[in-house]
């Protein structure tokens, strides 16, 4: 059979050898193509994300922290208030310490 190209051991010959090493070869080949391909794909892609200046995003996000506080009305609690929220905590401490 001339056009069997299967691996037979006996009549294992230097084509052969040659053959199997070639296939091998061109899947690595094509294997290592779609690696590199695939990481310059990932490096631009991470690249164009990270175009985002860090501190000014900071700083926005400060600045608008900054001005909710200040646009906040704070209200002192009244004696009352005190003793009831004192009194609140107390009694939650007192039942967890129980449990």
């Amino acid at each position: 059979m001339a056009g069997d190209k299967r691996f037979n051991p006996e009549k294992d010959t230097s084509t052969e050898k040659g053959l199997h090493r070639r296939t091998f070869l061109k899947g690595m080949l094509a294997g290592g193509v779609v690696l590199s391909t695939g990481g310059i794909i990932a490096g631009k892609l991470m690249s164009s994300g990270g175009a985002i200046n860090p501190q000014k995003a900071y700083l926005r996000d400060i600045l608008a922290g900054d001005r909710v506080l200040r646009e906040r009305e704070y209200v002192l609690m009244s004696d009352d208030e005190k003793r009831r929220l004192l009194a609140f905590f107390e009694a939650n401490y007192r039942k967890a310490r129980k449990e």
